[in-house]
């Protein structure tokens, strides 16, 4: 068991109160019709009076703060319907992008009236945020930064609140440990969702990480990382990791874009893009699992799953069901023009062999389903957010019977589509810019306890721009730029 070589940054960092100004889109609720029956031959009576009306349903959908560029969003439901949002400031280093909370108290409330959300800001250089809730709703982020003192290095650190999170001395901020040499492939990070950090059964936080520090002290710090802390995990002697990656130096595994999840008794579950891996494995999609002593790298076991295909677009989340994992994978592309396809996959038995796994292709067609986000209900039904590329918006898929099964009752519809998001927030482009299009990445997707899904994601604006360098004596060419990325929530009742 390695204790973390961590630096312990003493006292609270600085957290700015913010007030926050949305653009809202609510939709619009639909009117009951007026069904009236006449029976004859009745003598008139007079008219009763009609019961009040039930409780509209729960839905909206607004950008987060739209004259700010936003990104890296996640969502939560505590058990009281609160809605808890995070999210970092897309900007460049040289403006200190800040990490974010938000709060809207309850599902009786307007969450699409601006007024309804506050929240902090903290930390700085931030590139990364995720979001987790404890069993009584208690907020707790894990933030990456770009690491000021290590060139190309990132830097991790823990946020936690336990009450009143709306007021900045409420928060602590603690610095935990700075990684190196993995630049080179994060090229993907802004587009690829981050699912590798959880809280267990008990709220205690977990996170998987990657490293190649290679000046860290004997023996060199790399491969995969488990990092976990059971008590007082403000104070970061209190964290401690693990290697779960085999190998030796300097080949050790990576499993990257990690998503983590754990059983009903607390034991962890990974699933990772294997790279660089050691005693004859075959790349691809693979499972890791650790049952007791977790902080033994011995501990750790893993399966190759599936062949993830080719392309930027590779992309996985885990949840358990109980002590069963279920796992939704949208495949890269394969010859032939195979590949490019959404699965849902389930394992009940013998999970660290391949012949215990299925899957099923939800039917979705080519390119649609990247970054999903897997939730199950309280049923053990699953529910899929997922990026439509055919519109250029966001799904939702749910299933209602037989989901472990080839009979599986599964149904889609289409959340937010360009088109929506253009008439919603029509963005100016820019004169030498002829076209411009929405496109949605990375959704979030939370439950509240009735199986009400609550989505948070970011949607970047793209324009088709002329540019002409008037010394080099070639003749103007176009290039597609992103010039706006925000974060954009969408809740409704399940359908």
């Amino acid at each position: 068991m390695f204790q973390l070589r961590l630096k312990f940054l003493t006292g609270l960092a600085v957290l700015i109160y913010l007030t926050f100004s949305f653009t809202l889109q609510q939709a619009q609720a639909q009117e009951p019709q007026d069904n009236k029956v006449f029976i004859p031959f009745l003598v008139a009576k007079e008219k009763a009076t009609p019961p009040p009306p039930g409780p509209q349903p729960i839905q909206g959908a607004f950008f987060v703060q739209p004259d700010t560029k936003t990104g890296s969003a996640a969502i939560a439901v505590d058990k009281q319907g609160g809605m808890h949002l995070a999210y970092r400031y897309y900007l460049p280093d040289d403006e200190h992008p800040a990490a974010v909370y938000l709060y809207c108290p309850s599902q009786s409330t307007n969450c699409a009236d601006p007024a309804k959300w506050t929240g902090v800001s903290m930390a700085d250089y931030v590139n990364e945020v995720q979001l987790g809730l404890t069993p009584t709703g208690q907020p707790r982020l894990l933030i990456r930064l770009n690491s000021p003192q290590v060139a190309l290095g990132n830097d991790f650190y823990y946020a936690a609140c336990d009450q009143s999170c709306t007021d900045p001395s409420k928060w602590s901020l603690t610095y935990l440990l700075t990684t190196s040499g993995m630049a080179s492939h994060e090229t993907e990070d802004i587009t690829t969702p981050q699912r590798s950090f959880a809280l267990d059964p008990q709220g205690r936080p977990r996170f998987v990480y990657l490293d190649k520090n290679t000046a860290d002290a004997e023996p060199d710090h790399l491969g995969t990382f488990y990092a976990f802390c059971d008590e007082q995990c403000t104070n970061a002697a209190n964290w401690y990791e693990t290697r779960i990656s085999w190998g030796d130096n300097p080949f050790y595994e990576h499993f990257y874009y990690p998503a983590l999840a754990f059983t009903n008794l607390g034991q962890p579950r990974v699933v990772g893009d294997g790279l660089y891996l050691v005693q004859g494995q075959a790349l691809g999609i693979y499972y890791l699992a650790c049952d007791t002593n977790c902080d033994d790298s011995s501990n750790w076991q893993r399966v190759r799953l599936f062949d993830r295909g080719s392309g930027p677009k590779v992309s996985w989340d885990l949840e358990m069901n109980g002590n069963q994992p279920r796992l939704a994978f949208y495949e890269g592309a394969q010859l032939g023009g195979a590949g490019d396809i959404l699965y849902y996959a389930w394992c009940n038995n013998n999970c660290l062999s391949p012949a215990g796994w299925q899957r099923r292709n939800l039917g979705l067609g080519s390119m649609n389903g990247k970054h999903p986000d897997l939730e199950l209900d309280g049923q053990g039904r699953p529910r899929l957010a997922y990026a439509v590329q055919n519109g250029g918006g966001i799904g939702y898929a749910w299933c209602t019977g037989n989901c472990e099964s080839a009979q599986g009752q599964w149904q889609q519809r289409v959340v937010d589509t360009a088109a929506k998001l253009e008439q919603a927030y029509p963005v100016a482009r820019p004169p030498h810019c002829d076209a411009g299009l929405w496109d949605s990445m990375t959704p979030v997707l939370a439950l509240d306890t009735a199986g009400n899904p609550r989505l948070a994601y970011d949607a970047a604006y793209n324009t088709r721009c002329w540019y002409d360098d008037p010394n080099d004596n070639q003749p103007p060419f176009l290039r597609f730029s992103q010039i706006w990325h925000t974060v954009r929530v969408n809740y409704f009742p399940q359908p």
